[in-house]
Parts: structure tokens; C-alpha cells; sequence
């Protein structure tokens, strides 16, 4: 699953996005925590870090 903000074939070495205290870096955070509280994202706490569930979620 693509987020589409870049192409599906775009690679990258670890990097991060995020400057903190800006409105956009904010809204980005929310949408991700939200994602992870409805299942579709995995959090780590630890590291702060999002990724995709594998597990099959029931949004309905």
C-alpha cells in the first residue's frame, strides 16, 4: 500500500520527515496516531515509529 505521496518505485535510505512544531509536521502526527488507534498503522512507542499493520482490520 502506497500513501501516494511519492511513486510507488521511489526508493529511500532512512529519512525522516518531520520538523516539530510546525502545523503540517502536527496534522501529519495526528493522522498517524489516529491510524494507529483504528488499527490500520502500527506504532512504536519507543521510537516513534509508524508502519503498516499486516493484520487485516475491520473498519466497519
Amino acid at each position: 500500500m502506497v500513501l501516494g505521496v511519492f511513486p510507488p518505485d521511489q526508493k529511500f535510505s532512512p529519512v525522516m520527515f518531520w520538523v516539530d512544531g510546525y502545523p503540517l509536521g502536527d496534522m501529519l502526527v495526528d493522522i498517524l496516531d489516529r491510524m494507529a488507534q483504528a488499527g490500520v498503522l502500527l506504532k512504536d512507542e519507543e521510537d516513534v515509529r509508524y508502519k503498516w499493520n499486516p493484520a487485516p482490520i475491520d473498519l466497519s
